[in-house]
């Protein structure tokens, strides 16, 4: 998908606005990497073969991940915090990660402290409790929140939580500009 996007920027010359970054993001904790491997799925007669990724945190597994999965081409991608990946204003960051967005953004607090984000989009995946988290997370950084086209009052959980109940599809930070 990264190299898609990647062609897609250069189709559009925008090489000098946007960048594609295919990294795991992880905050804290020991370090580890994401293995790519192969889970069959069957629908009838017919056989799909889905890429899934698994956890790895040893360096001696890592090494030898690499190098003993023929089902796909050996992969192997170390998981870093995003303010190790990137030092530089971001205009839009958006945050897709089947259920581990809180995790990604606390991985970029040193990004949020120098006020090099200006937005935020994530998709609402996970459920009201850690998006509330997300929520409060954002505001402790001076974001204003909208969720599916309304206004959240700032550090209001009732007004998150009507937001949340009225349509659940969408969620948009947008640092204040005041």
């Amino acid at each position: 998908a990264v190299e898609a996007i990647r062609r897609t920027i250069s189709r559009n010359s925008l090489e000098t606005r946007v960048r594609a970054v295919r990294a795991c993001v992880a905050h804290g904790g020991e370090p580890y990497a994401l293995r790519r491997s192969r889970m069959s799925r069957f629908f009838g007669t017919a056989i799909l073969q889905q890429a899934v990724w698994d956890t790895v945190t040893s360096a001696e597994v890592l090494e030898r991940l690499k190098h003993d999965d023929d089902s796909f081409e050996p992969e192997v991608v170390q998981c870093s915090p995003l303010d190790d990946l990137m030092d530089e204003h971001i205009a839009v960051m958006r945050v897709c990660t089947s259920g581990n967005e809180l995790n990604a953004l606390q991985s970029a607090t040193g990004l949020f402290s120098r006020g090099l984000v200006d937005s935020v989009a994530i998709h609402q995946g996970s459920g009201f409790d850690e998006m509330l988290k997300i929520a409060y997370f954002l505001w402790g950084y001076g974001f204003e929140l909208e969720l599916a086209g309304i206004a959240i009052v700032t550090y209001s959980a009732d007004s998150f939580l009507e937001a949340f109940a009225a349509q659940s599809q969408g969620f948009h930070a947008v640092r204040s500009e005041e």
